[in-house]
């Protein structure tokens, strides 16, 4: 079984700019967001079953280091088609699926506001309200999750090199840093792995290019061009997030088969196993940028070819 879930984060800022540290206070940023999970085997056929969250997502930071969030219109679609076609993105086309009613009492759990706690970058707690169900509180950590940019070491590296005196020739830029941190997200607190690179213009165009193409697909009112005004004249850059799930201190994964051993033929282990990628595209520099879209897949694999020895215990 092959079990595929992809967090997207689509859009990008509606107005101001977001610090290296923090959101800008006294600004609202409006985003468009989706989640979903979709089970299969694609090696047999193109048959998926799984559910999808769309909805809106306005962050309103404050001063003291907090942000209030809020979910508007969501809406669920289930998923059970054979012969499914996917994009890039892993997203269902809009002619699967089946859009499912919200019950009122999960409505309003999932539409209450929830505050954000953070430091540098890093999100230290949310709050929520009393008796939220667990799964309503784990969607509201999976977007926090997406957002998190912790970009304090990247800093630290470029005032090392300034401080070294380092000598470099006129138009020669340094290479943007790798490093690693502990972060704190829905799949535990685990060593996370950074990469940052400049986009060159013609992957920022192309980029760009694809924003218009999908917002016409989905019919979006808002038109790509204001969004592309805010990044007229700036750099774009790519961050890679990957988080090393066997390096973690916290992880809400279990996993144990009782009565039986793995007997596995060296091709792998029949174990599943987990990996996952956030991309975020920002334009202007690391200190001063905005966002314009953000996607995380986790994927977990389960290689069932392994031979099982069954053990009877008497």
């Amino acid at each position: 079984m092959r079990s595929i879930s992809a967090l997207l984060l689509v859009g990008c800022v509606l107005g101001g700019t977001i610090q290296p540290f923090s959101w800008t206070p006294n600004q609202e940023y409006t985003y468009k967001y989706s989640t979903q999970v979709l089970t299969g085997i694609p090696e047999l056929n193109n048959q998926f079953s799984g559910v999808r969250l769309t909805t809106e997502v306005r962050i309103q930071p404050k001063h003291d280091s907090t942000c209030t969030l809020k979910f508007e219109n969501p809406k669920f679609v289930s998923y059970n088609d054979e012969d499914m076609e996917l994009t890039k993105d892993w997203q269902p086309e809009q002619r699967h699926g089946k859009v499912e009613e919200i019950p009122r009492s999960l409505k309003t759990w999932l539409e209450s506001p929830f505050t954000v706690f953070h430091k540098k970058g890093k999100v230290e707690k949310i709050q929520t309200e009393n008796g939220e169900p667990e799964f309503i509180v784990n969607i509201k950590k999976a977007l926090i999750s997406q957002v998190q940019h912790d970009l304090s070491k990247a800093f630290e590296s470029a005032r090392v090199q300034q401080q070294s005196n380092q000598i470099q020739r006129q138009g020669q830029q340094s290479p943007l840093p790798t490093f690693k941190v502990q972060e704190n997200s829905i799949l535990g607190t685990c060593e996370t792995i950074y990469s940052i690179s400049k986009l060159p213009e013609h992957l920022a165009q192309q980029f760009e290019e694809e924003e218009k193409q999908r917002r016409s697909n989905d019919h979006e009112v808002r038109s790509s061009e204001e969004d592309e005004k805010l990044c007229e004249g700036k750099e774009y850059f790519e961050i890679l997030k990957s988080d090393n799930l066997d390096n973690c201190s916290e992880r809400p994964v279990y996993h144990r088969t009782y009565g039986m051993t793995s007997k596995t033929d060296g091709s792998g282990s029949s174990k599943p196993s987990q990996s996952s990628l956030t991309r975020t595209i920002i334009c202007g520099s690391l200190e001063d940028h905005i966002i314009r879209k953000s996607s995380t897949e986790n994927r977990i694999l389960i290689n069932a070819a392994g031979e099982l020895k069954q053990t009877y215990v008497y």
